[in-house]
Protein backbone atom coordinates (compact mmCIF):
# COMPACT_ATOMS: atom_id res chain seq x y z
CA UNK A 1 0.00 0.00 0.00
CA UNK A 2 1.47 3.53 -0.87
CA UNK A 3 2.61 5.66 1.98
CA UNK A 4 2.57 9.40 2.03
CA UNK A 5 4.29 9.66 5.06
CA UNK A 6 7.87 11.02 3.98
CA UNK A 7 11.32 11.09 5.17
CA UNK A 8 10.14 8.82 8.38
CA UNK A 9 13.47 8.39 9.79
CA UNK A 10 14.13 12.73 10.09
CA UNK A 11 10.36 12.99 11.70
CA UNK A 12 11.40 10.01 14.25
CA UNK A 13 14.70 11.73 15.29
CA UNK A 14 12.95 14.80 15.73
CA UNK A 15 10.60 13.94 17.86
CA UNK A 16 13.30 11.24 19.96
CA UNK A 17 15.59 14.63 20.02
CA UNK A 18 12.36 16.69 21.75
CA UNK A 19 11.79 13.36 24.01
CA UNK A 20 15.20 13.72 25.00
CA UNK A 21 15.33 17.50 25.62
CA UNK A 22 12.25 17.61 27.82
CA UNK A 23 13.22 14.25 29.73
CA UNK A 24 16.48 15.73 30.62
CA UNK A 25 14.73 19.05 31.58
CA UNK A 26 12.53 17.60 33.71
CA UNK A 27 15.31 15.78 35.47
CA UNK A 28 17.21 19.07 36.40
CA UNK A 29 13.72 20.62 37.58
CA UNK A 30 13.82 17.72 39.99
CA UNK A 31 16.91 19.12 41.76
CA UNK A 32 15.70 22.30 42.38
CA UNK A 33 13.80 22.38 45.80
CA UNK A 34 10.49 22.20 45.97
CA UNK A 35 9.62 25.48 47.66
CA UNK A 36 11.73 27.30 45.09
CA UNK A 37 10.21 25.63 41.88
CA UNK A 38 6.75 26.29 43.24
CA UNK A 39 8.24 30.18 43.70
CA UNK A 40 9.40 30.20 40.65
CA UNK A 41 6.59 28.68 38.84
CA UNK A 42 4.54 31.42 40.53
CA UNK A 43 6.38 34.30 39.27
CA UNK A 44 7.22 33.00 35.61
CA UNK A 45 5.29 35.49 34.54
CA UNK A 46 6.93 38.23 35.01
CA UNK A 47 9.92 36.22 32.98
CA UNK A 48 7.29 36.27 30.00
CA UNK A 49 6.02 39.98 30.33
CA UNK A 50 9.62 41.20 30.22
CA UNK A 51 10.81 39.27 27.08
CA UNK A 52 7.39 40.22 25.46
CA UNK A 53 8.48 43.89 25.84
CA UNK A 54 11.77 43.36 24.61
CA UNK A 55 10.09 41.54 21.57
CA UNK A 56 7.91 44.46 21.39
CA UNK A 57 10.32 46.95 20.86
CA UNK A 58 12.29 45.34 18.82
CA UNK A 59 15.50 45.25 21.06
CA UNK A 60 17.67 42.66 19.29
CA UNK A 61 17.66 44.53 15.75
CA UNK A 62 18.22 47.85 17.31
CA UNK A 63 21.11 46.73 19.08
CA UNK A 64 22.14 44.43 15.98
CA UNK A 65 25.69 43.56 16.13
CA UNK A 66 27.02 47.05 17.79
CA UNK A 67 27.19 47.72 21.24
CA UNK A 68 24.95 50.26 22.24
CA UNK A 69 24.74 52.63 25.20
CA UNK A 70 21.25 52.26 27.11
CA UNK A 71 21.13 56.40 26.53
CA UNK A 72 21.57 55.92 23.05
CA UNK A 73 18.96 53.38 22.94
CA UNK A 74 16.49 55.16 24.56
CA UNK A 75 16.52 58.16 22.42
CA UNK A 76 16.29 55.85 19.73
CA UNK A 77 12.70 54.34 21.29
CA UNK A 78 12.15 57.76 22.41
CA UNK A 79 11.63 56.31 26.19
CA UNK A 80 13.57 57.35 29.45
CA UNK A 81 17.14 55.44 30.15
CA UNK A 82 15.94 55.15 33.70
CA UNK A 83 12.99 53.15 32.70
CA UNK A 84 15.44 51.07 29.85
CA UNK A 85 18.00 50.23 32.07
CA UNK A 86 16.12 47.86 34.69
CA UNK A 87 14.37 46.20 31.67
CA UNK A 88 17.97 45.40 29.77
CA UNK A 89 19.58 44.14 33.64
CA UNK A 90 16.16 41.56 33.93
CA UNK A 91 16.65 40.50 30.28
CA UNK A 92 20.17 39.95 30.88
CA UNK A 93 20.34 38.20 34.29
CA UNK A 94 17.94 35.26 32.40
CA UNK A 95 20.45 34.97 29.77
CA UNK A 96 18.96 37.37 26.99
CA UNK A 97 21.36 40.23 26.14
CA UNK A 98 25.10 40.77 27.32
CA UNK A 99 25.85 43.99 29.71
CA UNK A 100 29.87 43.95 28.78
CA UNK A 101 30.25 46.96 30.35
CA UNK A 102 28.23 49.38 32.93
CA UNK A 103 24.64 50.38 30.86
CA UNK A 104 26.35 49.42 27.21
CA UNK A 105 24.37 46.46 25.94
CA UNK A 106 24.96 43.53 23.10
CA UNK A 107 23.09 40.67 21.73
CA UNK A 108 24.32 36.94 22.78
CA UNK A 109 22.87 33.92 20.94
CA UNK A 110 19.29 34.16 22.98
CA UNK A 111 18.68 37.82 21.71
CA UNK A 112 19.67 37.26 17.75
CA UNK A 113 16.88 34.40 18.30
CA UNK A 114 14.48 36.85 18.70
CA UNK A 115 15.35 39.00 15.44
CA UNK A 116 12.35 39.67 12.84
CA UNK A 117 14.79 38.17 10.08
CA UNK A 118 15.97 34.62 12.89
CA UNK A 119 14.78 31.69 10.96
CA UNK A 120 13.83 30.58 14.79
CA UNK A 121 10.32 32.63 14.38
CA UNK A 122 10.63 33.28 18.02
CA UNK A 123 9.91 36.97 17.05
CA UNK A 124 6.35 36.22 15.92
CA UNK A 125 5.91 33.35 18.35
CA UNK A 126 6.27 35.56 21.28
CA UNK A 127 3.85 38.31 20.23
CA UNK A 128 1.28 35.97 19.04
CA UNK A 129 1.34 34.52 22.61
CA UNK A 130 1.22 37.20 24.30
CA UNK A 131 -1.00 39.71 23.05
CA UNK A 132 -4.26 41.00 25.00
CA UNK A 133 -6.39 38.14 23.46
CA UNK A 134 -4.15 35.15 24.41
CA UNK A 135 -3.01 37.11 27.95
CA UNK A 136 -7.17 37.19 28.54
CA UNK A 137 -7.30 33.59 27.79
CA UNK A 138 -5.11 32.82 30.76
CA UNK A 139 -5.61 35.24 32.97
CA UNK A 140 -9.26 36.12 32.90
CA UNK A 141 -11.29 33.22 30.80
CA UNK A 142 -9.48 30.61 33.25
CA UNK A 143 -11.02 32.06 36.30
CA UNK A 144 -14.18 31.96 34.46
CA UNK A 145 -13.89 28.52 33.73
CA UNK A 146 -12.90 27.61 37.26
CA UNK A 147 -15.76 30.10 38.91
CA UNK A 148 -12.65 31.42 41.09
CA UNK A 149 -13.10 35.02 39.88
CA UNK A 150 -14.02 36.08 43.68
CA UNK A 151 -11.37 37.79 45.46
CA UNK A 152 -8.86 36.21 47.48
CA UNK A 153 -8.02 37.50 51.06
CA UNK A 154 -4.82 38.44 51.21
CA UNK A 155 -2.28 39.38 54.77
CA UNK A 156 -2.58 43.32 53.83
CA UNK A 157 -0.04 43.63 57.13
CA UNK A 158 2.31 41.64 54.82
CA UNK A 159 1.72 42.72 51.12
CA UNK A 160 1.43 46.63 52.09
CA UNK A 161 5.20 46.08 53.98
CA UNK A 162 7.54 46.01 50.53
CA UNK A 163 10.50 45.68 52.82
CA UNK A 164 8.80 42.01 53.50
CA UNK A 165 7.63 41.61 50.30
CA UNK A 166 10.40 42.44 47.58
CA UNK A 167 13.77 42.67 50.05
CA UNK A 168 13.96 39.65 52.28
CA UNK A 169 16.39 36.73 51.16
CA UNK A 170 14.63 33.91 50.83
CA UNK A 171 17.37 31.28 51.10
CA UNK A 172 14.49 28.19 50.48
CA UNK A 173 13.98 27.34 53.69
CA UNK A 174 10.80 28.01 56.34
CA UNK A 175 12.72 29.59 59.13
CA UNK A 176 12.03 33.54 58.79
CA UNK A 177 15.76 34.90 58.49
CA UNK A 178 16.08 38.27 60.37
CA UNK A 179 17.39 40.56 57.78
CA UNK A 180 18.78 42.78 60.66
CA UNK A 181 21.08 40.21 62.35
CA UNK A 182 24.65 42.07 60.63
CA UNK A 183 23.92 45.35 62.30
CA UNK A 184 25.08 46.22 65.29
CA UNK A 185 22.16 47.03 67.62
CA UNK A 186 23.96 47.02 71.12
CA UNK A 187 25.51 50.48 70.16
CA UNK A 188 22.18 52.15 70.78
CA UNK A 189 19.38 52.33 73.91
CA UNK A 190 16.99 53.66 71.68
CA UNK A 191 15.79 53.19 68.66
CA UNK A 192 13.15 56.30 67.19
CA UNK A 193 11.24 54.41 64.42
CA UNK A 194 10.04 56.77 61.62
CA UNK A 195 6.78 56.18 59.58
CA UNK A 196 6.21 53.16 59.41
CA UNK A 197 4.58 51.98 62.21
CA UNK A 198 3.86 48.16 62.18
CA UNK A 199 6.06 47.01 60.26
CA UNK A 200 7.99 43.11 60.79
CA UNK A 201 10.90 44.88 60.88
CA UNK A 202 9.87 46.57 64.29
CA UNK A 203 9.83 43.05 66.09
CA UNK A 204 13.16 41.55 63.88
CA UNK A 205 15.04 44.96 65.57
CA UNK A 206 13.61 44.18 69.47
CA UNK A 207 14.71 40.53 68.72
CA UNK A 208 18.34 41.16 68.39
CA UNK A 209 18.92 43.30 71.53
CA UNK A 210 17.18 42.49 74.68
CA UNK A 211 18.23 46.13 76.27
CA UNK A 212 16.48 48.23 73.24
CA UNK A 213 13.19 49.89 73.49
CA UNK A 214 11.49 51.75 70.29
CA UNK A 215 9.10 54.51 69.87
CA UNK A 216 7.37 54.63 66.93
CA UNK A 217 6.63 57.91 65.34
CA UNK A 218 4.11 58.07 62.46
CA UNK A 219 0.81 60.32 61.76
CA UNK A 220 -2.38 59.49 64.54
CA UNK A 221 -3.85 57.20 61.65
CA UNK A 222 -0.86 54.74 61.56
CA UNK A 223 0.39 54.83 65.26
CA UNK A 224 -3.42 54.37 66.29
CA UNK A 225 -3.55 51.41 63.93
CA UNK A 226 -0.33 50.25 64.89
CA UNK A 227 -1.02 50.25 68.38
CA UNK A 228 -4.23 48.21 67.97
CA UNK A 229 -2.16 46.16 65.62
CA UNK A 230 0.48 45.13 68.27
CA UNK A 231 -2.33 44.82 70.66
CA UNK A 232 -3.30 42.03 68.79
CA UNK A 233 0.14 40.17 68.14
CA UNK A 234 -0.01 40.60 71.99
CA UNK A 235 -2.72 38.56 72.56
CA UNK A 236 -2.09 36.17 69.66
CA UNK A 237 0.87 35.38 69.44
CA UNK A 238 3.27 34.78 72.48
CA UNK A 239 6.81 35.60 71.46
CA UNK A 240 6.11 39.01 71.52
CA UNK A 241 4.69 39.31 75.62
CA UNK A 242 8.26 39.54 76.46
CA UNK A 243 9.19 42.41 73.55
CA UNK A 244 5.51 44.23 73.58
CA UNK A 245 6.34 46.56 76.85
CA UNK A 246 9.22 48.01 75.10
CA UNK A 247 7.28 49.86 72.42
CA UNK A 248 6.20 53.24 72.70
CA UNK A 249 4.35 55.13 70.45
CA UNK A 250 4.71 59.30 69.54
CA UNK A 251 2.53 61.17 66.84
CA UNK A 252 3.54 63.29 64.45
CA UNK A 253 3.82 64.26 60.53
CA UNK A 254 7.71 63.80 59.35
CA UNK A 255 7.51 66.80 57.06
CA UNK A 256 6.86 69.06 60.05
CA UNK A 257 9.17 67.44 62.67
CA UNK A 258 10.52 64.51 64.13
CA UNK A 259 10.57 63.16 67.52
CA UNK A 260 13.96 65.06 69.86
CA UNK A 261 16.78 62.88 70.90
CA UNK A 262 17.90 61.91 74.31
CA UNK A 263 21.04 60.90 74.16
CA UNK A 264 23.81 59.89 72.21
CA UNK A 265 22.93 56.51 71.35
CA UNK A 266 19.56 57.21 70.06
CA UNK A 267 19.07 55.95 66.28
CA UNK A 268 16.61 57.37 63.74
CA UNK A 269 15.32 54.49 61.74
CA UNK A 270 13.76 55.46 58.72
CA UNK A 271 12.82 51.92 56.66
CA UNK A 272 11.40 52.03 53.15
CA UNK A 273 10.54 55.94 54.01
CA UNK A 274 13.03 57.54 51.49
CA UNK A 275 12.22 55.71 48.55
CA UNK A 276 8.67 57.10 48.71
CA UNK A 277 9.61 60.61 48.85
CA UNK A 278 11.19 62.82 46.28
CA UNK A 279 14.53 64.74 46.63
CA UNK A 280 12.56 67.77 47.96
CA UNK A 281 11.11 66.21 50.88
CA UNK A 282 13.83 63.94 52.06
CA UNK A 283 15.93 67.26 52.37
CA UNK A 284 12.98 68.34 54.19
CA UNK A 285 12.84 65.50 56.81
CA UNK A 286 16.86 65.59 57.11
CA UNK A 287 16.52 69.12 58.09
CA UNK A 288 14.15 68.28 60.88
CA UNK A 289 16.31 65.42 61.84
CA UNK A 290 19.30 67.73 62.09
CA UNK A 291 17.02 70.14 64.42
CA UNK A 292 15.45 67.15 66.29
CA UNK A 293 18.85 65.23 67.44
CA UNK A 294 20.17 68.84 68.59
CA UNK A 295 23.20 68.79 70.76
CA UNK A 296 23.49 65.02 70.76
CA UNK A 297 25.19 62.74 68.34
CA UNK A 298 22.59 60.56 67.10
CA UNK A 299 22.90 58.22 64.17
CA UNK A 300 20.96 57.86 60.95
CA UNK A 301 19.86 54.78 59.41
CA UNK A 302 18.86 54.77 56.04
CA UNK A 303 16.80 51.47 55.52
CA UNK A 304 15.99 51.14 51.93
CA UNK A 305 17.11 50.00 48.15
CA UNK A 306 20.20 50.55 46.81
CA UNK A 307 20.02 50.21 43.37
CA UNK A 308 23.31 48.13 41.97
CA UNK A 309 25.18 49.48 38.91
CA UNK A 310 26.20 46.30 38.29
CA UNK A 311 24.08 42.75 37.95
CA UNK A 312 24.23 40.91 41.20
CA UNK A 313 21.21 38.09 40.56
CA UNK A 314 18.44 37.71 38.36
CA UNK A 315 16.06 38.10 41.75
CA UNK A 316 17.81 41.52 42.43
CA UNK A 317 17.17 42.74 38.81
CA UNK A 318 13.78 41.91 38.73
CA UNK A 319 13.01 43.12 42.21
CA UNK A 320 14.44 46.15 40.45
CA UNK A 321 12.35 46.17 37.71
CA UNK A 322 9.23 45.49 40.43
CA UNK A 323 9.92 48.53 42.43
CA UNK A 324 10.29 50.95 38.90
CA UNK A 325 6.92 50.07 38.30
CA UNK A 326 5.16 50.93 41.61
CA UNK A 327 4.97 54.64 40.96
CA UNK A 328 5.18 55.63 44.66
CA UNK A 329 8.76 54.39 44.68
CA UNK A 330 12.15 56.27 43.72
CA UNK A 331 14.71 54.18 43.98
CA UNK A 332 18.26 55.41 43.82
CA UNK A 333 22.14 54.58 43.23
CA UNK A 334 24.40 54.74 45.50
CA UNK A 335 25.70 58.19 43.54
CA UNK A 336 22.47 59.35 43.68
CA UNK A 337 22.20 58.65 47.39
CA UNK A 338 25.85 59.95 48.06
CA UNK A 339 24.46 63.24 45.96
CA UNK A 340 21.34 63.73 47.85
CA UNK A 341 22.60 63.07 51.47
CA UNK A 342 25.53 65.68 50.44
CA UNK A 343 23.24 68.67 49.82
CA UNK A 344 21.88 68.49 53.98
CA UNK A 345 24.41 69.01 56.47
CA UNK A 346 24.65 64.76 56.99
CA UNK A 347 27.40 62.85 55.32
CA UNK A 348 27.13 58.86 54.71
CA UNK A 349 29.90 57.04 56.99
CA UNK A 350 29.26 53.64 56.45
CA UNK A 351 27.10 51.07 54.17
CA UNK A 352 26.19 47.77 56.04
CA UNK A 353 24.81 44.99 54.09
CA UNK A 354 21.89 43.28 55.59
CA UNK A 355 20.35 39.72 54.69
CA UNK A 356 17.76 41.23 51.76
CA UNK A 357 18.25 43.05 48.96
CA UNK A 358 18.05 46.58 51.26
CA UNK A 359 20.96 48.32 52.51
CA UNK A 360 21.46 50.51 55.40
CA UNK A 361 23.15 53.77 54.88
CA UNK A 362 24.24 54.99 58.04
CA UNK A 363 24.20 58.72 58.40
CA UNK A 364 25.98 61.22 61.05
CA UNK A 365 25.80 65.09 61.50
CA UNK A 366 28.87 66.78 59.73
Amino acid sequence: MTTLQKKRWVIKCSIMAEYFTETLISLLFRLIPVRIKLSQIGLAYRESRLLFLAVKLNLADLIAKRNIDVDDLAKELNIDADNLYPLLRSLVSFGVFIEITPRVFCNNNMSNQLKQSSESGLHQNILTNNDKRSCNLWFEQLDLVFNSTCEVELDHHLVDEPFNQFTYVNLGSKVHLNPFIGVNWALFDLVLDIGNANGQHISDILSISEDMNICIYDNHIATSSAKMFWQCQKTSNTKFNSTIFRLSFEEGEILRSLPRASSHENLYTFVNVFSRLNDKDCLRVLINAQKAIGPFTATIAIIDSVRSERLSSSRAAINDMQLLLDKHIKQRSIEQWTNLISRSDFTITEIIDLASLNKVLVLKHL
